[in-house]
């Protein structure tokens, strides 16, 4: 693929060089610029604009736009879209005005797209309009299908789901009119899902079977399997048991040819539940029996939880309480056994914090205690020695009148110089110990500072925030996660040639790079493994637009490689080169360990992610089919065949060339 890369660019290059007419410079100049986009991302505008320049200086119009055109996709891929906004604006004003319909479609869907994922959905429609009048006046089936797709999404995610129909309808029909099958069952799925939405499950199923019969036809066996479990789920809430257990069959058979243990335990599952509504216990209990012990050898603890809980509920309807008893506990402890630990740990340091800060009130209350303790004796020996100088006025109120009176002011002075010197010492006292207290807390409150800020070091705020509320972090389960690995090729032959400190922090400003851009695409570090990195999106907040997100973020973390080689091999220095790969699926989430906790992701999401980096190209974003197929609309990419990954087979791979 680089290799047929080069060759292209080679080709323009040479082309340009050789080539006399200014106009046809231009051109070849705006498509080198369009393919630095993904690469160079600076050098395309640079180029881009270059060209835009000698366009205007001849007054040549078909270069201009075009040149507009590469600087909007320019910008658009460094998400900076009131720049892009801009030069596509421009663009499709000029190509109105030269009635240029086709590309008019290219600039008014490049707006669209921004309109849509910046949430502005009035305009994002109105220009989508737009566009299926431009493709039905030109016949452009393809792109009107698209749009038509685009308008179905914006409507779903308002909740809108008649119109969501209506455009997916739409959608569907100019897909069979086109005759391409697999995005025909695709858009079918994509129906009954509505339908599901609205439990309308006469037309969910009609429309999951279209969608399954196409399927065969294609020898489609994941789509198989899984059109036949939601065919089967249906049949089962509608009270249809024998035909729920006939597409569970099916299912379950399916997936036995391919492999597919987690959804083989999904199946089992499906079965146990049919004939527990059927009140067949003996059997539901064989059948979740067998359940369980797939879930476990596949290490999925939340369905392991929910089948103990199931085979509970069975033993309950079948009256027998201890059984049920012993399922449930069962249930409880394989979520919340290493909860509990943790919770209890937690109550131990709230309480440690509370009993020093009783500690410290009570203190504080005793100094005041003893202040106010010594102002009352104060006051009662004043009493007792005003009662002593009476005792002596009246004995002595003849001989000693004189000396008692002169004797007295002095001792009445004395004691109100001492009372006030032990007052004086009580405040300082009682001063000192608020410092120290207050110095105490500053000090709590310092570390738990440094404390909540080590926590969010190493896990996402979410999961950091559960367990500090509640003493621990419950994993969750994820229906749609995007998994992206990468691996540096030529690590280890360089780093033999660097010191330590220069393995390090090499490998420190890589990592530190790739972390600035998973925060700008709202993805989740998940560990560095030496120089392996890993990050996924759609955790620990749930999120449709994690395949988009991840794709634009390999692409980012693939041009920053480039641009940092060029860097050091201007200084002379070797590096490295990045091998990156994606796969986007159900996965589980949460926090592993009990002195040092580690946020990580487990199923077999993650082990094929693995294996898109390894079967991958350095300077390639390579990504699975079913990545594919949920960002094929915003994306160009190149089907590489079935590969053969590790473990897995051949699995169907493309590599992303760029924004559409």
């Amino acid at each position: 693929m680089q290799a047929q890369n080069k060759k292209l660019l080679d080709s323009l290059q040479t082309n340009y060089q050789i080539t006399h007419q200014d106009s046809t410079k231009i051109l070849i100049l705006t498509n080198i610029a369009a393919y630095h986009i993904t690469h160079k991302i600076d050098s395309a505008i640079s180029m881009a604009q270059e060209a835009l320049n000698r366009s205007e200086k001849m007054n040549f119009e078909r270069g201009k736009n075009k040149a507009l055109h590469v600087l909007g996709l320019a910008y658009q891929q460094k998400s900076n879209y009131v720049t892009a906004l801009d030069y596509f604006q421009k663009s499709l004003k000029n190509r109105a005005e030269n009635h240029d319909k086709f590309e008019m479609i290219n600039d008014i869907n490049n707006i669209a797209y921004i309109y849509k994922i910046q949430g502005n959905y009035p305009l994002a429609l109105d220009y989508y309009q737009k566009n299926i009048k431009l493709n039905q006046e030109i016949d452009n089936k393809e792109n009107l299908a698209l749009t038509n797709g685009n308008i179905g999404m914006i409507y779903q995610s308002q909740g809108n789901y008649l119109r969501t129909l209506e455009y997916l309808q739409k959608k569907l029909k100019i897909k069979e009119e086109i005759g391409n099958k697999q995005e025909i069952s695709y858009t079918l799925n994509e129906i009954a899902n509505i339908y599901e939405t609205q439990d309308n499950h006469i037309k969910a199923l009609e429309f999951l079977q279209r969608s399954l019969k196409i399927k065969k036809e294609m020898g489609d066996k994941e789509g198989i399997a899984h059109n036949s479990n939601e065919i089967g789920t249906i049949y089962k809430s509608q009270g249809e048991y024998q035909k729920a257990l006939e597409y569970y069959q099916k299912s379950y058979q399916t997936n036995y040819q391919i492999g597919n243990k987690q959804g083989l335990a999904h199946v089992l599952a499906n079965f146990g539940s049919v004939y527990a509504n059927k009140k067949e216990y003996k059997t539901a209990l064989e059948y979740y029996q067998q359940t369980l012990k797939m879930f476990e050898q596949i290490g999925d603890r939340k369905q392991t939880a929910i089948t103990l809980n199931n085979i509970g509920n069975i033993y309950t309807k079948k009256g027998d309480y201890t059984k049920a008893l012993e399922y449930y506990k069962k249930s409880l402890q394989t979520v919340q056994k290493q909860a509990e630990a943790d919770k209890l740990l937690s109550q131990a340091r709230e309480e440690k914090d509370k009993q020093k800060q009783d500690s410290l009130k009570a203190l504080a209350e005793k100094i005041q205690e003893e202040a106010n303790s010594l102002t009352e004796e104060g006051k009662i020996r004043k009493i007792q020695l005003a009662k002593e100088k009476e005792a002596k006025e009246v004995q002595q109120k003849i001989i000693y009148l004189i000396l008692s009176g002169l004797l007295l002011m002095i001792f009445f002075a004395y004691f109100i110089y001492l009372s006030r010197q032990k007052e004086k010492k009580a405040k300082e006292f009682i001063s000192q110990q608020k410092e120290e207290i207050q110095t105490t807390l500053e000090l709590v409150e310092t570390e738990r500072a440094k404390s909540d800020k080590l926590l969010l070091n190493i896990l996402p705020a979410e999961t950091a925030a559960e367990l500090k509320e509640v003493g621990s972090a419950t994993p969750k389960h994820y229906k749609l996660v995007s998994v992206l690995f990468t691996d540096l090729k030529g690590f280890t032959k360089i780093a033999e040639k660097l010191s330590p400190q220069e393995v390090i922090e090499n490998l420190n400003t890589c990592f530190l790079a790739f972390d600035e851009i998973c925060d700008k695409y709202n993805l989740e570090k998940i560990k560095t493994i030496g120089d392996a990195y890993m990050c996924a999106g759609g955790l620990p907040l749930e999120n449709k637009t994690n395949p988009v997100d991840i794709v634009l973020a390999g692409l980012e973390m693939q041009r920053w490689m480039a641009d940092w080689k060029k860097e050091k091999q201007a200084r002379g220095e070797e590096t490295w080169e990045l091998r990156l790969g994606i796969h986007s699926g159900e996965a589980i989430a949460g926090v592993v360990g009990k002195n040092k906790f580690a946020y990580d992701i487990w199923g077999d999401t993650v082990n094929l992610a693995s294996r898109m980096e390894s079967s991958g190209q350095v300077g390639m974003v390579n990504i699975s089919e079913t990545t594919y197929n949920l960002v094929k609309h915003k994306f160009q990419c190149k089907y590489r065949g079935a590969i053969h990954a590790k473990n897995k087979g051949e699995v169907d791979m493309y590599f992303v060339e760029g924004v559409l």
